[in-house]
């Protein structure tokens, strides 16, 4: 599976807040992310989580996989 389309909306999403001043309370992942968490995956470790554009934080929250 092609990550590029993931990558093309989280890495854009700030841009396109930016231009029509709003915001998008999107989650952006890879179809391998979202197996991997549901699976049990740490979400930095083995998930990459951390080079996304648009923090996943509140999603992990919600999800009852991080607490903060």
């Amino acid at each position: 599976m092609c990550p590029n389309c993931h990558i093309q909306y989280d890495r854009y999403q700030p841009v396109i807040e930016k231009e029509f001043g709003v915001e998008y309370d999107m989650v952006h992942m890879n179809i391998a992310q979202f197996v991997a968490l549901s699976m049990g995956a740490d979400p930095y470790k083995v998930c990459g989580f951390q080079t996304h554009s648009v923090p996943l934080e509140g999603f992990l929250e919600k999800a009852g996989i991080i607490k903060t």
